[in-house]
């Protein structure tokens, strides 16, 4: 899952980081 992660994050930018840092507060 971690390498079509990459490949999204690549195409969608920064809507994929906003969506990293969504999780990480959730997981805290």
């Amino acid at each position: 899952c971690s390498q079509v992660y990459m490949a999204r994050e690549i195409k969608t930018g920064e809507i994929v980081a906003l969506k990293k840092i969504r999780m990480d507060n959730e997981r805290g």
